[in-house]
């Protein structure tokens, strides 16, 4: 039942609107106690909003961090690499903690962007 609670929040805090998400994906979703659905419906739908933009804020962080190029594109062409750190982050969810892990699976992930042009 837990692993239902944090796979529904974490889902909904990677998307582009988390409470639409979560509100849509509520009637779908198995193995949630009436308890545990009911407090999902209580969300508050600013607090979650406000959670999901710190989520990829502290990614986004993490990235241009630890890779100084990065940073660099960032810096230089802020419209491509958005384009790309969203793409990233539909596709990879978040699973590491330090920065240098971070830059390292979106290297790889942009290894198989390129790979698949």
């Amino acid at each position: 039942m837990l692993q239902a609670v944090q796979q529904i929040l974490i889902e909904a805090l990677l998307s582009d609107d988390p409470a639409a998400h979560l509100r849509a994906a509520l009637p779908q979703a198995t193995g949630l106690s009436a308890e545990e659905r009911c407090w999902l419906e209580a969300i508050d739908s600013d607090g979650l909003h406000l959670s999901g933009l710190l989520v990829k804020k502290l990614r986004f962080e993490r990235l241009t961090r630890a890779d100084p190029a990065l940073g660099e594109l960032f810096a230089q062409q802020p419209a491509e690499f958005m384009q790309q750190f969203r793409a990233y982050v539909r596709a990879i969810p978040p699973s590491v903690y330090f920065p240098g892990q971070e830059a390292y699976r979106f290297r790889q992930w942009q290894a198989t962007q390129q790979g698949e042009q």
